[in-house]
């Protein structure tokens, strides 16, 4: 069984956009889907504690607050939902005898000529364990 899904978004719409690390430290840029949650935190954060500055110049903030409206307040600016449309299911037939190694791998070969692999390119198998060691002799071929 296969289960196929729709990308839902364009992988190169999206490939400039990033920021350069100068820093050998950091691993990853921040994108501006990032930045923009970040925004959004930090407006919630000050819009409760609705800081003030009184006239000996000491800070007074609210706290009549806690996480659970934070965490409702967040979830009420950010836009969550899935993106992926329900996967289309395909049943893949076995191939020779599915309990002998040379069934299973007649099948994984059938399988990548099915869905045109290249060797650089893998199909992820999901089977018992009995399976599982067939496909792994076939893999240290």
């Amino acid at each position: 069984m296969v289960f196929q899904h729709q990308m839902p978004f364009n992988l190169y719409e999206n490939k400039n956009d990033e920021n350069q690390n100068s820093s050998p430290l950091e691993l990853f840029g921040m994108n501006q889907m990032i930045s923009n949650t970040l925004d959004i935190f930090d407006s919630v954060l000050d819009n409760l504690l609705n800081v003030q500055i009184n006239s000996q110049g000491i800070a007074i903030y609210q706290t009549n607050f806690d996480m659970a409206i934070v965490h409702d307040e967040i979830l009420n600016r950010v836009e969550h939902r899935c993106k992926v449309e329900p996967p289309n299911v395909v049943i893949l037939e076995p191939g020779g005898v599915p309990n002998s190694d040379k069934g299973i791998f007649e099948s994984l070969e059938m399988y990548k000529k099915d869905f045109e692999l290249t060797s650089e390119q893998y199909l992820d198998v999901v089977a018992d364990e009995a399976i599982f060691q067939r496909i792994i002799k076939l893999t240290d071929q």
